[in-house]
């Protein structure tokens, strides 16, 4: 394998190093996730406003390239939109404090996003 890369035309290295760059980016920022989101934060924001109205929206419901099976409010006022759902965990969007998030959710991974809301999977 090492030879293949020093044999390789600088064009080839490149497109190699530039590769893994981005690879490496990707895992640790969660850029496409966190620019999927930046861009449907205002609709995200608007069905959250209705949910806290107590108007639940009829799942299933896509917001941007997000598919949400179940949305509402649990027992601790947060808002949340599930993309997953499951008896053991579910997975999706929640909008809460840092504290709320630590202490009231059972979180297995979790990215922070904006105004308030969070990435979340539960286990």
């Amino acid at each position: 394998m090492i030879r293949l890369i020093m044999r390789a035309s600088r064009t080839t290295k490149i497109i190699i190093v530039f590769s893994v760059i981005l690879i490496v980016i990707t895992i640790t920022t969660y850029w496409p996730l966190r620019l999927a989101f930046a861009i449907m934060t205002p609709e995200f924001d608007h069905f959250a406003v209705q949910v806290e109205q107590g108007v639940i929206p009829v799942a299933p419901l896509r917001i941007g390239s997000f598919i949400i099976c179940e949305a509402g409010k649990n027992q601790y006022g947060n808002v949340y939109f599930w993309t997953v759902k499951r008896s053991y965990g579910s997975a999706g969007f929640v909008k809460c404090s840092d504290e709320t998030l630590r202490t009231k959710f059972n979180v297995f991974f979790a990215v922070k996003l904006a105004n308030g809301w969070h990435m979340i999977v539960e286990d």
